[in-house]
C-alpha cells in the first residue's frame, strides 16, 4: 500500500505542513507572519480534505456535548489562568511582537485578525488530532486505530508533552507542557476530542488577547 493510503497519513501531512512553516520562519523572521498564515492554511485545507477521516472522531450522543463543552470550558478557563501567572511571575518569557516596518496599519490588523482566527479555530483542531487523537495512540501500537481514545500509557503520555513543547521554543517551554499535560488527561478522562478541542480553544483565545495586550507573538 502507498504510504498517502496509510492511516497516519491524513493525521502527520497536516501537522507537517504547519510545522515546516513556523520552524521556517525561526530562520526568516521578516516573514514569519505570513508563514504562519501560509502553514495553518495549508493545514486546514488538508483538514477538510480528509474531514470524513476526523467527523466520526467528534461524534458524541447528543445529551453528552454540554457536559463536554461545559467541561471543555472550565479547563481551558483553567489553563489561560496558569499562562497569565507564568506571564506576571517570570516563568514564561514571550517573544516581542515585531511588524515588518513597510506593512502598512491595515495590513497589520488584517493579518493580526487572521492570525488570531486562525490560532483560536485552527490550531487546536490541527494539534488535538495529531497529538492526541495520533500520536497518544500510535506511541502505544503502530496500528493506533485499534486503540481507543484516551487509552493512558506513561511512556506516550510523556513523549507527547515533551514533542508538543519543541515548536513552542524555550521562553513558552512551562506554558506549552503545562497545556500538553492538561489536554491529555482530558482526553484520558473523558475519552473524546471535542472536551479537549474546546479547552484548546478557548485557552488559545484568552491567551492571544493577552499576548495582544502585552505585544506579544503568538507563534
Amino acid at each position: 500500500m502507498a504510504f498517502y493510503r496509510k492511516p497516519w497519513f491524513p493525521f502527520t501531512l497536516p501537522f507537517l505542513l504547519y510545522f515546516i512553516a513556523i520552524e521556517t520562519a525561526r530562520h526568516l523572521p521578516q516573514w514569519q507572519h505570513l508563514l504562519f498564515l501560509a502553514g495553518i492554511s495549508l493545514a486546514g485545507a488538508a483538514l477538510w480534505s480528509w474531514r470524513a477521516r476526523f467527523l466520526f472522531l467528534l461524534q458524541l450522543p447528543r445529551q453528552a456535548v454540554g457536559t463536554e463543552c461545559l467541561i471543555g470550558l472550565l479547563a481551558g478557563g483553567g489553563n489561560a489562568i496558569f499562562w497569565q501567572l507564568g506571564l506576571q511571575l517570570g516563568w514564561l518569557r514571550p517573544a516581542s511582537l515585531v511588524w515588518p516596518s513597510h506593512w502598512s496599519s491595515s495590513l497589520v490588523l488584517t493579518t493580526s485578525l487572521l492570525s488570531v482566527l486562525c490560532f483560536v479555530l485552527l490550531l487546536p483542531v490541527l494539534e488535538e488530532l495529531f497529538w492526541r487523537a495520533f500520536m497518544l495512540r500510535y506511541l502505544i501500537a503502530p496500528d493506533f486505530t485499534r486503540i481507543p481514545l484516551g487509552t493512558a500509557q506513561p511512556f506516550a503520555f510523556v513523549t507527547v508533552v515533551a514533542l508538543a513543547a519543541i515548536p513552542a521554543g524555550e521562553g513558552l517551554l512551562v506554558g506549552t507542557c503545562f497545556s500538553a499535560i492538561l489536554y491529555n488527561l482530558l482526553l484520558i478522562w473523558r475519552k473524546n476530542l471535542l472536551c479537549g478541542i474546546v479547552a484548546h480553544s478557548l485557552a488559545n483565545a484568552l491567551i492571544a488577547l493577552q499576548f495582544q495586550l502585552h505585544q506579544f507573538r503568538l507563534y
